[in-house]
């Protein structure tokens, strides 16, 4: 499994996450999402960001693989956002540097990649598990998926870990519940690709911290999705009737990178 870099999501979410496919179905947060494990979240490629609707993909990606930056921004409140006192950020430019140069199709640009990537060292907390998929992307290199989607070969396990981290000690109080609400009706859906729930918990708290300034827009996404049937599209879990909601929300991270 590869991890993309999906923003709204760090790194993208790319892949089957953001499609409105068939009845407007709000993308797959939730689900791995770029076809093949590429999609917003870290599942073994690694990669920080998630640029699309698919919390909970088995992808991790790269940092600021999506467009836009997903949950920075501000020091404190509620939210994945501000530095608390990271050493960890001064990694973020290397690591950009290296996904620009891999001049992937879907991107990120250089300030959604640096946008979300210090999202991921919001905390000191955090240092070590953010400090540890830095390491293990220098060391890998990024590359494009066929979906031209930035990753980071075999670093999925070490992004999850500094996402889960940077949600834990920071998350968006608003997102909690509708995500885990979220999260079991994409179990419960039993499509193929998605992640397990932790995966797409971890995911969705992702993209709704508070940073991003789209928050708001993937909680009114969210409250779709919890309404609505879930249907198993390309093999991830899409909600039904809520494409209008989730393209407002990929439409917000795409511009927080510009």
């Amino acid at each position: 499994m590869r991890a993309r870099l999906v923003l709204p999501v760090l790194l993208t979410l790319a892949a089957c996450g953001g499609n409105d496919s068939s009845d407007g179905s709000g993308g797959s947060s939730g689900g791995g999402s770029g076809g093949q494990s590429s999609g917003g979240s870290a599942g073994s490629g690694g990669g920080a960001g998630a640029s699309g609707g698919s919390a909970g993909t088995n992808s991790g990606g790269s940092a600021g693989s999506g467009t836009g930056g997903s949950s920075t921004g501000g020091t404190g409140g509620s939210g994945t956002g501000g530095t608390g006192g990271s050493t960890a950020t001064d990694n973020c430019q290397p690591l950009c540097d290296a996904i620009i140069a891999a001049k992937c199709s879907k991107g990120p640009t250089m300030s959604g990649c640096l946008l979300t990537c210090k999202a991921l060292t919001s905390s000191a907390k955090c240092d070590p598990s953010a400090n540890a998929y830095f390491a293990c992307a220098k060391q890998s290199g990024i590359q494009c998926t066929a979906g031209g989607d930035a990753y980071a070969p075999g670093c999925g396990i070490d992004w999850l870990k500094a996402i889960d981290c940077a949600t834990t000690e920071n998350p968006n109080p608003a997102i909690v519940v509708p995500c885990a609400t979220y999260c079991d009706k994409v179990v419960a859906a039993g499509c193929p690709l998605n992640a397990a729930k932790a995966e797409c918990n971890s995911n969705c708290k992702w993209f709704g911290a508070t940073g991003t300034g789209c928050d708001d827009e993937w909680g009114t996404f969210l409250g779709c999705a919890n309404s609505a049937n879930m249907v198993c599209v390309l093999g991830y879990a899409a909600a039904q009737g809520c494409g209008t909601q989730f393209t407002a929300y990929s439409k917000c991270v795409d511009a927080a990178g510009k």
